[in-house]
């Protein structure tokens, strides 16, 4: 009889503590959802969507409330490519006629002015052409008297118009073959009075034909050059372009005068601006780009020629209302956002919606939420990430 008893009192000892026990996890929920433990310190509790933090988290993690605005958003198409310069600020200069290098003193890199002399040459071929030049115009001037005193001697009958007609053709023959040698020579940068007054030269200056920078040398003293080789290359970077490929599908959005704006990887992230200013008509290659060429707005910026370039060509400008692209997540595929539901017990509770996103450009997203509610000045556009954790974690504990 004793034993029953003390065994009695034993089993109530056991179910007093228990009920203890059971009473004060109970009252942890407080009438709340369960807290998850392993995560109730970092995003507070969670519901299927609603997420309950403190103020001293919402402070930490930076959360900022605020309300969707109606923006202007483009439509952008992005492209790729590199710097070049027009044709007509781009020249590769040669030597008009063979000869042997005697000077040059430029490098890469070297600024010249458009006439600045850049190489001379040597060669007494050069000689040879000028004393050419003024035999025959020792012989025009011969053959000039001849053809007028027979034209005077014709129109008084003493002449016959045979002998006129000859005179007239030897005069205009001779004629040509001086002003051939006197072209070639201006050409070839010889002063035509100094070769007259009998100073003639074996020397013959090659002269820059535009201004620019160079940017090849292919020449050393005493090289013997033909007229077809490049003597040097020189690039006018003041006006620079861009030219882009835009893939088959985008071509048909892009347009002359559309802006764009610029980024070169390789050196900074800086934006720079430029406009579209020609849209090629045909396919280049086999990647199905088109060709489209653009201008720098600001002309002051020196790139490098061949500096590869990304590009975000704006289409089209829509007015839409708009969330900062800081303001979604994205979760299984969809996109969220998270908006202020109320307070309780010193505690904040947001809930997560659903939307439909539309544009996006300049770091705004046009949205549509998918739920009725007035949303003004409680959606969540700062800290996001934080309260999207608490879904995260408790997805990968259901797992």
């Amino acid at each position: 009889m004793k034993t029953l008893i003390n065994n009695a009192f034993t089993i109530i000892n056991y179910l007093v503590i228990f009920s203890f026990a059971l009473g004060i996890a109970t009252g942890c929920g407080s009438g709340e959802e369960a807290v998850d433990h392993d995560h109730a310190g970092e995003t507070g509790q969670t519901t299927k969507n609603v997420v309950t933090i403190s103020k001293e988290q919402a402070d930490e993690a930076g959360i900022v409330l605020g309300s969707m605005e109606r923006t202007e958003v483009f439509e952008k198409v992005r492209a790729n490519g590199y710097f070049h310069t027009p044709p007509q600020n781009k020249a590769q200069v040669s030597a008009f006629y063979p000869g042997y290098v005697k000077k040059t003193s430029l490098l890469v890199g070297d600024v010249v002015k458009k006439g600045q002399v850049i190489a001379i040459l040597q060669n007494p071929e050069y000689i040879k052409l000028q004393q050419r030049f003024m035999e025959v115009k020792g012989q025009l001037e011969y053959l000039k008297s001849e053809y007028d005193r027979k034209k005077i001697l014709a129109g008084e009958n003493i002449a016959s118009k045979k002998n006129l007609m000859k005179a007239e053709a030897d005069y205009n023959t001779t004629l040509a073959q001086y002003k051939g040698l006197k072209g070639e020579l201006v050409m070839m940068g010889f002063d035509i009075d100094n070769i007259i007054a009998g100073n003639y030269t074996s020397s013959m200056a090659v002269r820059a034909p535009i201004a620019g920078s160079v940017t090849q040398v292919n020449m050393v003293i005493g090289k013997y050059i033909q007229p077809q080789e490049v003597l040097m290359e020189i690039i006018d970077t003041d006006h620079l372009h861009v030219e882009l490929n835009v893939f088959e599908k985008d071509v048909l959005k892009v347009k002359e005068g559309q802006a764009m704006q610029l980024r070169l990887p390789s050196i900074n992230n800086k934006i720079y601006k430029g406009e579209i200013h020609l849209v090629g008509k045909a396919f280049e290659g086999d990647q199905r780009t088109v060709n489209v060429h653009g201008h720098l707005k600001d002309e002051l910026i020196e790139f490098i020629p061949g500096i590869y370039v990304e590009a975000d060509i704006l289409v089209k400008s829509t007015t839409v209302d708009a969330l900062p692209q800081a303001a979604l997540v994205s979760q299984e595929g969809k996109e969220y956002i998270f908006t202020r539901i109320g307070e309780s017990q010193g505690n904040m509770e947001f809930q997560r919606l659903e939307v439909t996103t539309g544009i996006k450009g300049d770091g705004w997203v046009e949205i549509k939420i998918n739920e009725q509610g007035d949303w003004k000045g409680r959606i969540v556009v700062e800290g996001v990430y934080f309260l999207s954790s608490g879904f995260e974690e408790k997805a990968g504990h259901s797992h």
